[in-house]
């Protein structure tokens, strides 16, 4: 799922506070930026 898809179903059905939108926002963007680093240096997700 995209982000543009979970952040607002996220928000719409879960998320009482807008505090916690922006927390799973923030948290979706490191792990993205982790991956494409990953990805970027050639280092498999999984394994050595």
């Amino acid at each position: 799922m995209h982000a543009l898809q979970l952040i607002p179903l996220f928000a719409y059905y879960v998320a009482r506070q807008t505090h916690q939108v922006i927390v799973l926002t923030i948290v979706y963007f490191l792990v993205v930026t982790f991956l494409l680093m990953q990805a970027l240096s050639g280092k498999p997700l999984l394994g050595n």
